[in-house]
């Protein structure tokens, strides 16, 4: 491998920290993390399960006697629904090529597996049973499902709608206290019993709110670069009713069970349909949702037609990246998206909006030539590309920044097909990049670095028709663009220093207020 050497000051090193938090859980090889949070969480349930088990067996013979009804019926019904969606999701999961769309169809798998079983051994009564308040009989394995199952589905809410680490972990805490202080309302007795049951709702509603948070927070766009960040909008909100109104309705239920508002087979009854909303209906909302792949922050390719010249022109220009790659001591990155364009191509037939996409991306490959600049992307409505690779210029920076600014011009003159002023965001930063050619019959254009993941945050924290850089290209071009003063903007993984340059010469201007 090959080391270029230009000159950068202040490289992307400066935002290093902030990136080393960030692990986005949308690329190929976040993927498989996934798995291994929902085996060691399905470990957990089997070994309490056995233990639930053996102490039914060894100080419980008589739990035969409660009175159940007709609860027996529901649940050996139950099972076999679930079990029959266990064989739908594991041939969706065989199916599926998308690395992300696997993982959750794992999980609802092994979900949908879980309960299958609980329903079968509470059929069975052979797990620890407590009687509540009420009298009625309190299955510690219905509880051990519970307490499994939502986190597993929280998690893929998460995976589906691009969720920070943060909000993942406020939300699995909340939905197992949910279920934990609701089997203490059932071990407890009065007024205790209402102590923990009004606790539980507390976490029950708190964890409603951050599901609608999420959901809302991937439906309007303002979540890009995590997740799958592809899901079609209808989805989303079909899987955002789906969680809040089956739960909903779980809770409700248990709840009138536990105050002798209905019997305790009518509970069972309505607990079992809500459960099969909540986690069959919205496994095959998930297994019927449309994604486009997701532009990794940390790995950027750009895919070409295995047949004609188009190959063997990249070949023959960069033969020398095809098997060492390349190491640029520092490239400017680009990285542009449309500002609402869920919204938009949902509003939009999609013929028309590929001829809306084409005419956009035609324009701007005009306004790359200009300027020089590598387009390496084009994923929907991201835009990437770099300069100073693989041709080295010193002034890398300057022509991106210059390049941004005439972006943002011609853009002023474009229009959706409703009629609306279409508006973007653009990020810039500097830094140390790794290039090279993979592939024989689909060569892949691919470029490596801190560099690429710290554009893809510039534009994701951008203001609408506004350029975002790093401090690496802020030290770059300061002298030579219209530059706002530096400025902390908080993201969900960390602080860190950017700026935003809006003109072309140095003189002293307002931003916001500020000089």
């Amino acid at each position: 491998m090959t080391v270029t050497s230009t000159t950068c000051a202040n490289p992307v090193l400066l935002d290093a920290q902030y990136m080393k938090l960030y692990n986005p859980v949308g690329s190929s090889e976040a993927a498989p993390s996934s798995t291994g949070y929902i085996w060691v969480n399905f470990c957990l349930w089997a070994t309490a399960v056995l233990f639930s088990i053996s102490q039914r067996h060894a100080i419980q013979p008589s739990a035969k006697s409660f009175d159940r009804g007709d609860s027996g019926i529901y649940y050996i019904l139950q099972s076999l629904v679930f079990l029959v969606a266990s064989a739908v999701a594991y041939v969706s999961y065989k199916r599926t090529e998308h690395a992300v769309k696997q993982a959750m169809t794992q999980i609802l798998m092994l979900v949908n597996s879980v309960v299958a079983v609980s329903c079968f051994l509470m059929y069975l009564r052979a797990g620890y049973t407590v009687l509540d308040g009420a009298g009625n009989p309190a299955d510690s394995i219905r509880y051990l499902a519970w307490f499994h199952d939502q986190s597993d589905l929280v998690y893929v809410a998460c995976l589906l709608t691009g969720t920070n680490n943060a909000t993942r972990g406020r939300a699995t805490a909340y939905s197992h206290m949910t279920f934990v202080f609701g089997f203490f309302a059932c071990l407890a007795r009065h007024p205790y019993d209402q102590l923990f049951g009004t606790i539980a709702l507390v976490c029950h509603l708190r964890l409603m709110n951050e599901i609608v948070n999420m959901f809302k927070a991937a439906i309007e766009g303002t979540q890009r670069g995590h997740g799958i960040g592809g899901a079609d909008v209808w989805s989303l909100e079909r899987c955002r009713e789906v969680i809040v109104y089956s739960h909903g309705y779980i809770s409700v239920s248990w709840f009138l069970v536990r105050i002798n508002a209905i019997r305790f087979d009518t509970g069972e009854l309505h607990i079992a349909m809500g459960e099969v909303v909540a986690k069959i209906v919205f496994m095959l909302v998930i297994i019927n949702c449309s994604f486009k792949e997701p532009l990794s922050l940390g790995v950027a390719g750009n895919c070409l037609d295995g047949q004609g010249p188009a190959v063997d022109k990249l070949n023959q220009e960069n033969s020398h990246l095809l098997s060492t790659g390349e190491e640029y001591a520092c490239a400017t990155i680009f990285c542009s998206s449309i500002v609402g364009f869920r919204k938009l191509s949902h509003q939009t037939p999609k013929k028309e909006m590929l001829v809306f996409l084409n005419n956009l991306w035609t324009k701007y490959d005009a306004i790359s030539k200009k300027h020089g600049v590598k387009k390496v992307e084009i994923t929907g409505d991201a835009f990437l590309a770099v300069v100073g690779t693989p041709s080295c210029v010193t002034d890398h920076a300057e022509r991106a920044a210059s390049f941004a600014l005439d972006i943002l011009e011609m853009i002023k003159g474009v229009r959706s097909l409703a009629g609306e002023q279409v508006q973007i965001r653009i990020g810039l930063c500097s830094g140390p990049v790794t290039v090279q050619v993979v592939g024989d019959m689909n060569p892949v254009w691919l470029l490596v670095g801190d560099s690429v993941s710290t554009a893809k945050r510039m534009e994701a924290t951008s203001k609408q028709s506004r350029i975002h850089v790093s401090q690496s290209t802020y030290s770059l071009i300061k002298t030579k663009f219209a530059m706002s003063l530096p400025e902390v903007v908080n993201t969900e993984v960390g602080d860190f220093v950017t700026s935003s340059y809006l003109g072309r010469d140095s003189e002293t201007f307002y931003v916001d207020g500020r000089l």
